[in-house]
């Protein structure tokens, strides 16, 4: 995968900025004095008049009037401050339940592609090795994304199909369709029209910039629509050229992909809803492996999450069983088939499958780099044929991790206790956040502060990296926390849309 980088670069001045002589950057540069000094009076003369309004107004209300808006303005504040800066903060928020786990491995995943765009690691070679390329390794991760995706969307179709709820599975489809769309490309929207801006004020992406604000404002909404157009030919992601993609923000190539994927989630599960469950995931098998033939294997991805789903209902027959109808925890037949009981064989299994799925997941970039590496020449030879061109070709043991991951976690809860920290849920949280603004973040903050100054104040040497990227770390977790409060309100809005327009 290669992910669009759409960097701005602070060493190249744009047309409008360029002068071939030093006389006519002499006046450039005087033009912008004199123009930055008419700026900061005007700013002071408006300060100044906002100053003078509020005493005035101030004179006219109470004492304990003052005191609420102070109180109110504090408390805004606070709520503005990040949660790990909060006492308490990393606290869970939400119950733990049986697929906790997945949330905090999508954080994780979030938070290597992050890494993945804004760390120099290729001057490590460290990183071209087995289980240290995983850290790095964001097109892996985007693989696992799906497998998550798939999953997760079906997991409450499946538990219903499998009690034979049929009404429950009918709306339950029907509002997964309806909501999906906005779910997805409400939140992708407003990362979107915010990147607009930031093109806007020349920060980043210049060959976006249009002469005027309304231009711009144009060119972003037919941008979007025909990033969103849900019916649209391509949406192979990085398999293929010209991904369907959202030229402001370059990660959104996803969202196509995730919702086709569930659709078809959606679509199989009522589909094989009468099926027996062997034959049902016998079914499954089938299209995951035409996924494959035919170079669609973000198909298999979902397909091979919502096997793992119903896999894990075979499991643990007692996730179909009421919450009121579980019997208590002191009764000692349920205390032995607790989970954490599970033989030591089967730990050690899928602990290796787990090892193995780590291993696949940090195959390194491209053919030419993959021949340096053991044992890698070997198992690029096992690829099989009908995967045609390169970037089909590198999918298939990555796809096969990621499948594996899910799995070994899955159906291993001692391999879960990691992602059940709170510091893993808390991260599970902010995945989409993490994802979407990431980019955002590293062009306002990193690449025109933080590096300049790391520069400055350090050096270029890699070790200099390390404080000024912690800062820009952190201040991407918060922008992902800001991110998810709007994300909260999409998600309440399309159950409003919901409530207000079914009838029945």
């Amino acid at each position: 995968m290669e992910f669009q980088l759409l960097l701005h670069n602070d060493n190249e001045l744009d047309e409008e900025s360029s002068f071939p002589t030093r006389a006519g950057q002499a006046n450039s540069m005087l033009d912008n004095f004199v123009y930055g000094l008419d700026t900061i009076s005007r700013i002071y003369s408006a300060c100044s008049r906002t100053l003078k309004n509020i005493a005035s107004l101030s004179s006219t209300i109470s004492s304990g009037h003052l005191y609420s808006l102070a109180s109110n303005v504090l408390a805004a504040l606070f709520n503005l401050l990040p949660r790990f800066l909060r006492k308490g903060g990393l606290n869970q928020t939400k119950t733990i339940h049986d697929t906790s786990y997945l949330d905090a491995l999508r954080g994780w995943a979030a938070i290597i592609v992050f890494i993945t765009h804004t760390f120099p690691y290729k001057g490590f070679p460290i990183f071209q090795h087995p289980f240290t390329k995983v850290l790095v390794h964001g097109r892996a991760m985007v693989m696992v994304f799906f497998v998550i995706s798939g999953y997760a969307l079906s997991y409450r179709m499946l538990k219903l199909i499998r009690t034979r709820q049929a009404l429950a599975l009918l709306e339950t489809f029907i509002s997964s369709i309806f909501r999906r769309f906005l779910r997805l490309y409400g939140s992708t929207g407003a990362a979107t029209f915010f990147s607009m801006l930031l093109v806007w004020f020349r920060i980043c992406i210049p060959e976006n910039r249009q002469a005027t604000f309304l231009l711009q404002l144009k060119h972003w909404v037919i941008d979007f629509a025909h990033f969103s157009y849900p019916l649209a030919p391509n949406v192979d992601g990085y398999v293929h050229s010209g991904a369907l993609v959202s030229t402001y923000l370059g990660v959104t190539w996803t969202i196509p992909i995730e919702f086709r994927g569930s659709m078809l989630v959606f679509v199989f599960c009522i589909g094989a809803c009468k099926l027996s469950t062997r034959n049902r995931m016998t079914l499954c098998w089938f299209f995951i492996v035409c996924s494959y033939f035919y170079q669609a294997i973000y198909v298999g991805m979902f397909l091979g999450g919502l096997f793992i789903a119903d896999l894990s209902f075979t499991r643990h027959p007692d996730r179909l069983i009421p919450p009121s109808q579980l019997p208590r925890s002191s009764d000692i037949s349920f205390i032995e088939t607790k989970p954490s009981c599970q033989p030591v064989k089967a730990k050690i299994f899928y602990t290796a499958v787990l090892t193995v799925a780590l291993f696949l997941l940090s195959q390194p970039h491209g053919k030419g780099i993959r021949q340096e590496y053991w044992p890698w020449p070997v198992l690029e030879k096992v690829i099989p044929s009908f995967l045609v061109g390169w970037r089909s070709r590198e999918l298939w043991w990555i796809s096969i991790g990621s499948f594996l991951l899910v799995w070994a976690l899955d159906s291993c809860p001692m391999l879960q206790t990691p992602l059940l920290w709170n510091i893993s849920q808390y991260v599970g949280e902010l995945s989409f956040g993490i994802y979407l603004t990431h980019l955002l973040v590293l062009w306002t903050v990193w690449t025109p502060i933080l590096d300049p100054l790391r520069v400055l104040c350090l050096g270029d040497a890699m070790w200099t990296y390390a404080p000024f990227y912690a800062i820009h770390f952190l201040v991407m977790i918060w922008a992902s926390e800001l991110f998810i409060r709007f994300d909260k309100k999409v998600i309440a809005f399309a159950a409003w849309c919901k409530k207000k327009t079914f009838v029945w």
